[in-house]
């Protein structure tokens, strides 16, 4: 073969190569297997002062999403987000320990975990009822948080959301909710009373754990367990009413709930866990009624009449 013939075909099989090359990074780029890449979009707001945000937008299975964004750890006072949002990612005001307040715009759905997590002076957060979906964690650590009011439309909600929320007094939960989910309110020192909708099923684990001011708590007939340590330490509750529907209370229920004079368990309890009311130092008379099969160690302090 002649060497200009050669030449040529390396020339001819260099540029198949590179072609082909060029549209298989392509089609990677793209993604075979994944969804489309989808360019953030950014939105500057200046704050009178205040400092300056540049809001990061993405989107989502068809969703408008904010990320977290240039700007929000310096920003003090009040933030709106704003209108159009769909999604609040996790993370996104993850330790903006400067703002007071924040304005959630109807339409947003989901809020993912630990969006708000240790904002340190956020006292109040509006959110609207077009939420469904509340994450974990979302208001953990949120130290001056006083009162809020969780959306009508609420389905979902994650585990430890109002994490050692300190300053929290009150909250109702709407109705549709079906679980108090894990260490929702676990360490909130300052929360007096909390409202459980009827349809919940379910009370998690350390779900009221050292919430030091709560007094009573009144547990809708469609609970059927209470979790291990779910009031443990609940050092101000006095009362406590168990509805029939409850089988389980579980491990450290009510440990060392110093308060605690007056239990009520119902007939269709069958199981009290290992120290349930163990170190429940007001506790003198407790009834346990036939359908209870199992009694843990320790359950009851060793004074209490049962």
């Amino acid at each position: 073969m002649k060497y200009s013939t050669v030449m040529k075909t390396k020339a001819l099989l260099g540029k198949f190569m590179l072609a082909t090359g060029v549209a298989i990074a392509a089609l990677s780029a793209q993604g075979l297997d994944q969804a489309p890449i989808v360019k953030a979009k950014t939105a500057e707001a200046d704050l009178a002062g205040r400092g300056k945000i540049e809001w990061n937008f993405t989107e989502e299975k068809g969703l408008k999403v904010l990320k977290s964004s240039k700007g929000l750890k310096t920003v003090e006072g009040e933030v709106v987000i704003p209108e159009g949002v769909q999604k609040i990612a996790k993370n996104a005001f993850f330790g903006c320990e400067k703002i007071t307040s924040v304005v959630i715009p109807e339409g947003v759905k989901v809020i993912e975990k630990s969006a708000f997590y240790g904002c340190k002076a956020l006292v109040s957060i509006k959110i609207p009822d077009s939420v469904e979906t509340i994450g974990d964690d979302v208001l953990s650590g949120c130290d001056a948080l006083k009162t809020v009011t969780l959306p009508k439309g609420l389905k979902t909600v994650g585990e430890g959301v109002f994490n050692h929320c300190l300053s929290l007094t009150s909250v109702t939960l709407p109705e549709g909710v079906e679980c108090v989910g894990e260490k929702m309110f676990w360490g909130c020192e300052a929360l007096e009373s909390v409202t459980i909708p009827r349809g919940v099923s379910k009370i998690g684990v350390q779900a009221f754990s050292s919430c030091k001011k709560l007094t009573r708590v009144t547990i809708p007939g469609t609970v059927e367990s209470i979790g291990e340590h779910a009031f443990k330490d609940c050092d101000s509750l006095t009362t406590v009413a168990i509805p029939k529907g409850v089988k389980k209370i579980g491990d450290y229920a009510f440990y060392g709930c110093d308060s605690l004079k007056e239990v009520t368990i119902p007939e269709g309890v069958e199981t009290i866990g290992m120290m349930a009311f163990a170190k429940c130092k007001a506790l003198s008379k407790v009834v346990v009624p036939p359908s209870v099969k199992t009694i843990g160690m320790m359950a009851f302090p060793p004074k209490t009449k049962v």
